[in-house]
């Protein structure tokens, strides 16, 4: 009887006290566009199979180290798994939208796929896990 107590109450510290598994993904590069020439995403994968993604958008190269000072627009979808890739779909007010993408969601990154002409899926994108601190 005592050692049934002693792993119910061991079990309820570690269910009780476990770390937040939400992992953070960053990417920075030039976008290209018309009123802003650098962009920076996250991508916050959630443990209860959604993301958040944020998208910064700056005048230059040299602001991406502080990137948080400014507001981003935000997106939040679902992920599920088809086949060897999971799928990041957005959705918007509630409602699913056209955006998603196919991924492979590791420890220490997260790569993006695209299908090239012949239906092969080709790598697109890196993120690079980072630490919550930045």
């Amino acid at each position: 009887m005592k050692t049934i107590i002693s792993i119910i109450l061991l079990l309820f510290f570690v269910v009780g006290f476990a770390q937040n598994t939400d992992n953070t993904y960053l990417s920075h590069d030039h976008n290209y566009g018309s009123a802003y020439s650098y962009a920076v995403t996250e991508f916050i994968i959630h443990s209860d199979s959604t993301y958040t993604r944020k998208d910064y958008d700056l005048s230059s190269k040299k602001e991406w180290k502080d990137y948080k000072q400014y507001t981003p627009e935000i997106s939040i979808g679902k992920i599920h798994t088809k086949g060897k890739f999971q799928i990041l779909t957005e959705y918007h007010n509630g409602n699913k939208t056209d955006f998603f993408w196919a991924a492979k969601i590791k420890e220490r990154k997260l790569i993006f796929f695209f299908p090239n002409r012949r239906g092969i899926m080709k790598r697109t994108a890196v993120y690079k896990r980072i630490d919550k601190k930045i």
